[in-house]
C-alpha cells in the first residue's frame, strides 16, 4: 500500500475540520437549549400542594 493512500488524504482534508467545527456548534446549541429549558422550568411558580375547598377532590 502506498504511504499516501486515499484514506490519509481524507483524514488530512479541510472537510474533516469543518465537520468537527459543525459538531462543536451543534453541541454548544444543545447545551444552550438545555440550560434555557431548565432555567425556564425553575423560574415558573410552584403549584400549591393542596387545593381550595369545595372542589370535590376529597382533600377538603
Amino acid at each position: 500500500m502506498p504511504p499516501h493512500s486515499s484514506f490519509s488524504k481524507l483524514a488530512d482534508s479541510s472537510d474533516t475540520n469543518m465537520l468537527e467545527h459543525w459538531q462543536t456548534l451543534a453541541a454548544a446549541g444543545v447545551v444552550a437549549l438545555t440550560i434555557t429549558f431548565f432555567l425556564v422550568w425553575l423560574s415558573r411558580p410552584k403549584k400549591k400542594s393542596s387545593c381550595g375547598k369545595g372542589c370535590g377532590c376529597g382533600k377538603s
